[in-house]
């Protein structure tokens, strides 16, 4: 485990990009909030993607007129 904490610390630029790969991904991985979800569900799934960058995500699922979910025109 101390190998690993070296690498990290040798290294902190790719740690970082990995921990955003990862904290992405995980944010990703949410599902679409719908008109059942509750407002606090809404409130962070926009804010945990603004925070992850996937501001296309938090625009189609606010204006699902403008964008689909893959941020492409419809």
């Amino acid at each position: 485990m101390q190998h690993i904490w070296q690498i990290i610390l040798q290294h902190p630029t790719f740690a970082v990009l990995a921990a955003y790969y990862v904290f992405s991904s995980a944010i990703g991985a949410l599902p679409t909030p719908n008109a059942a979800s509750s407002a606090f569900y809404q409130w962070f799934f926009g804010f945990s993607h603004v925070l992850a960058g996937n501001i296309m995500r938090v625009v189609a699922t606010r204006f699902p007129i403008i964008t689909n979910n893959n941020g492409d025109q419809k």
